[in-house]
């Protein structure tokens, strides 16, 4: 984060009086799962010194769900073509590990946990009303015993136990049919910033919903998206979705920072449930993409023995958050070469809209708040299949030796 999140409090036992405080990040990546924690430190070199960081490789740490670059590419004849997605129980435990990897004597002094996660994904939570007398009982007040994770959660807590994340190219037809409801692709890039990808989330919360055949806040409890799953996770009660996350749903409108009514009404529809029971689900309310939205719940803390002080910040996409550190100005753009790879830079609202290009997204940008004199707006490029395809040239040209890669791109003549 470019700044502290708004809000961080720094009262602390008193015992701790003349201790450093350290701040987690967490990257909930597709093939492994990330953090690094720092120490804000006054120098003239860096602002802050990486004190520790590690990693899971969700392949090999956790073989047993059977992932290969962390997905599960679905070719089954009852799967839909281009199905792509990663099991959520196995980002849990991935999670866990990666605390456990990170020594007590940092955890004991960490006093904020924010984090990023692969864009577009979505969790979606099961109803349960086995255990409750006032309707649906939480996911987090569940009494049960075994299960993965703090929370002993099961593929039974989950209407769906994979995630389709940004890999998956399913809905095409879906896609098509969201922007003839909202009167076309450019209508709706304009309200969301998008035209309608399939990886974005609303179409696949409509392919969700179609399956269901009865109300949709009968069968799913809450439906979040990645990020703001794990922001729930650490604090132990549903976080709102961010507004920059959630800008890379085509559902969300830029401008009033609102879920659309417009592509609401259009999802209800397309699936014979009604626009309150997507708002439901969804939770109406957003919250900003640095707020801190709660303190590390007491089950988290007596297991990874994190203090009782320490705050969590809204988790949001892994683009938005590198945006959020990296550009400092309108003149600044940033390239990612990760799984995909991506351009992205800040942009005012003058500037929107200013050709019919379609290309492209409009994000909100994460450091914006409206008491801020930040660039409300991020715009960004992708191409999901970046890193395929010079993972290929790799194995083509270098037998899969990276370095020689890197050499030859580095060579004046390659």
């Amino acid at each position: 984060m470019s700044q502290p999140p708004k809000g961080i409090i720094h009262n602390h036992d008193e015992d701790d009086e003349q201790e450093q405080f350290f701040f987690l990040g967490i990257d909930v990546g597709t093939q492994s799962m990330k953090a690094s924690v720092i120490s804000v430190v006054s120098s003239l070199d860096s602002p802050f010194q990486i004190l520790h960081s590690d990693h899971v490789h969700y392949d090999s740490e956790c073989p047993h769900y059977h992932t290969k670059g962390g997905v599960l590419i679905h070719e089954g004849e009852k799967q839909d073509l281009g199905e792509v997605s990663s099991p959520i129980l196995m980002f849990v435990e991935a999670l866990e590990r990666l605390l456990e990897k990170i020594p007590v004597e940092i955890r004991r002094r960490i006093r904020c946990i924010g984090g990023s996660a692969q864009q577009h994904g979505s969790v979606y939570v099961a109803a349960n009303y086995l255990n409750s007398e006032n309707g649906v009982e939480e996911l987090w007040k569940r009494r049960k015993e075994g299960g993965v994770g703090v929370w002993n959660l099961k593929e039974s807590d989950f209407a769906m136990k994979n995630c389709p994340i940004w890999m998956d190219s399913s809905t095409t037809e879906i896609c098509q049919q969201l922007e003839n409801g909202v009167g076309g692709a450019e209508e709706l890039m304009k309200i969301s910033g998008s035209t309608a990808h399939e990886r974005f989330t609303a179409s696949q919360i409509v392919k969700f919903a179609q399956k269901v055949g009865k109300k949709l806040e009968d069968n799913c409890e809450r439906i979040c998206l990645i990020s703001s799953f794990f922001a729930s996770y650490f604090v132990g009660e549903y976080q709102s979705i961010d507004f920059s996350d959630g800008s890379g749903m085509n559902l969300l409108d830029i401008h009033s920072l609102e879920w659309s009514k417009d592509i609401l009404r259009t999802m209800s529809k397309l699936t014979n449930q009604s626009v309150e029971g997507f708002e439901k689900v969804l939770d109406k309310k957003l919250t900003p993409s640095n707020a801190i939205v709660g303190k590390v719940h007491q089950k988290l803390c007596e297991k990874f023995q994190f203090s009782k002080d320490c705050q969590v910040c809204s988790f949001s996409g892994d683009n938005q958050n590198s945006s959020s550190f990296l550009l400092r100005s309108n003149h600044d753009i940033c390239i990612s070469l990760g799984t995909s790879h991506t351009i992205f830079g800040l942009v005012n609202e003058n500037s929107l809209h200013v050709s019919n290009n379609l290309e492209g997204h409009i994000f909100i940008n994460p450091s914006y708040h409206l008491s801020s004199n930040e660039e409300k707006y991020l715009y960004l490029l992708c191409f999901k299949n970046g890193g395929m395809v010079r993972d290929l040239f790799c194995s083509m040209y270098c037998n899969g030796d990276w370095k020689e890669f890197e050499n030859i791109i580095g060579s004046p003549y390659p």
